[in-house]
């Protein structure tokens, strides 16, 4: 599966200035590995992994370097055994409640940042927000 991902996200060959790359120069390029190229961001990053994720120790790479450059804020959190994207497919394969954890720790996390569009994409319960019921329980108000 893996092979036939990166073939077609990277495609036999690439056009670049005129001239073909070929797919191991195309795999170290910014775009398409950022773990190879850490960069400065004033944007917060909160990053999900599951330890049974196939891209797993990309992606804690990842959040390791784009955390040891100055400024960047980046927190991470793994949930065990789980796969790809339990937010999409956690209530289809029973990681719904890891994924509303998560969801939970992450609105949590990026408020806590300072990060007033955490409440924008926040997942409803009963009417009201998950981070709306984390923020009453815990008495976190700083950034309301």
């Amino acid at each position: 599966m893996l092979k036939w991902a990166s073939e077609l996200y990277l495609g036999p060959r690439s056009q670049q200035s005129g001239r073909d790359l070929g797919k191991d120069q195309l795999a170290k390029s910014y775009y398409v590995s950022p773990s190879r190229h850490p960069f400065a961001t004033s944007i917060a990053i909160w990053i999900l992994v599951g330890k049974a994720e196939m891209l797993r120790n990309t992606i804690v790479t990842f959040a390791e370097v784009m955390s040891s450059v100055r400024g960047n804020t980046v927190g991470s959190s793994e949930i065990g055994g789980a796969p790809h994207n339990i937010f999409m497919m956690g209530e289809r394969f029973g990681w719904k409640e890891q994924a509303e954890d998560a969801a939970r720790e992450a609105g949590t996390w990026l408020r806590k940042k300072g990060w007033a569009g955490a409440r924008r994409g926040a997942t409803m319960v009963g009417g009201r927000t998950m981070e709306d019921e984390e923020s009453e329980r815990s008495g976190d108000v700083l950034f309301e």
